[in-house]
């Protein structure tokens, strides 16, 4: 077993916890912690990171969020607004 997956054995279950907690639905957890996991790897391959933990913790709360904004239906600016 590498390094990495033992990364991603140790924080998939809580990473997975944080995605769900903010989207509330499994699917887009999953999705958003294997994002989560992709960008932090690139991020250790150039380097960048001394606090794995909390880089992840960090990433899932973020790309949760902006899953979470993409999801959100948005309705176009009234001309009487402008």
């Amino acid at each position: 077993m590498s390094d990495w997956q033992r990364v991603v054995e140790e924080h998939s279950r809580p990473i997975l916890g944080i995605a769900l907690r903010i989207l509330g639905r499994v699917h887009d957890a999953e999705d958003v912690s294997q994002d989560v996991f992709c960008e932090a790897f690139r991020l250790h391959q150039r380097g960048k990171v001394s606090d794995l933990p909390g880089i992840l913790r960090r990433l899932a709360t973020l790309r949760s969020l902006d899953r979470l904004r993409s999801l959100r239906p948005s309705e176009p600016i009234s001309e009487e607004l402008m």
